[in-house]
């Protein structure tokens, strides 16, 4: 993350380069961080330095979605169902 912060601190960087890189800091936010707050504060970064169509309609569509991305990037939790026989045909008898 440190380092995407760096690459978009460069002066004279192009602004889709920018805009990718902070689309890149939400994922990491989302899928390792699972903070969505960060990952919303890191797309609104777009849209207070960049007015372009280009750049602030995706960003508003991905905003509208976040919540179901944090959703879709949880871990399921595990859930032991009990034990059961490993084979579940037909038991072999002993002859």
């Amino acid at each position: 993350m440190e380092q995407l912060e760096q690459l978009i601190g460069f002066p004279n960087e192009s602004p889709k380069h920018i805009a990718q890189w902070l689309n890149l800091l939400a994922d990491l936010h989302i899928r390792v961080g699972h903070d969505e707050a960060a990952a919303e504060a890191a797309l609104r970064r777009i849209l207070e330095l960049y007015s372009t169509p280009a750049l602030v309609k995706p960003t508003m569509a991905r905003l509208a979605s976040l919540h179901g991305e944090m959703k879709a990037g949880r871990k399921p939790q595990l859930k032991t169902l009990g034990r059961y026989e490993k084979d579940l045909g037909l038991k072999r008898t002993k002859e």
